[in-house]
């Protein structure tokens, strides 16, 4: 899957274990940009809730960093929804309420955590079998320092 002309994301195999897993890889181009995808990366690492995206490792070079993620098979909900509508169905009124829980509870756990993930749209959340949602791609996100308010970067 390419991403944009600097991030690919590759199906590969455990090293350990013969489960799949997804490989985000990132040509770093400015110091900049290395420090974001770290900062990602720190902030992936600390999250354990079932809707939100696993970072299980990462790999660095000077050039690129390789990041290994829970492989989620069903791409992402914009994914989801495409397919929904190429095939002229809906999705059952039910599933779209379980969508909004789950989403909701991600969003709630980050929070605790003071993330604001800041990017959220339907590219971001990937699908695993069963319709378990998964909230995704941290890069932009803002971890807020005690006493910062969230209302500094709310927009409508």
């Amino acid at each position: 899957m390419n991403l944009n002309r600097d991030q690919q994301v590759f199906l590969a195999e455990a090293k350990d274990s013969d489960d799949l897993v997804a490989i985000k890889e990132v040509a770093i181009s400015k110091k900049i940009e290395k420090l974001s995808i770290f900062r990602e990366i720190d902030v992936m690492r600390t999250f354990d809730h079932k809707n939100v995206l696993r970072c299980l490792s990462y790999d660095a070079s000077e050039a690129r960093v390789r990041i290994i993620l829970e492989y989620c098979p069903l791409g992402s909900l914009a994914d989801l929804i495409t397919r929904t509508k190429e095939s002229e169905s809906s999705l059952a009124e039910s599933e779209v309420c379980d969508f909004g829980r789950q989403i909701a509870s991600a969003l709630n756990y980050i929070h605790d955590l003071k993330v604001l993930h800041r990017d959220l749209k339907p590219d971001n959340i990937m699908v695993t079998s069963g319709n378990l949602l998964k909230i995704c791609d941290f890069g932009v996100c803002r971890v807020l320092q005690d006493g910062e308010s969230k209302a500094k970067y709310q927009h409508s």
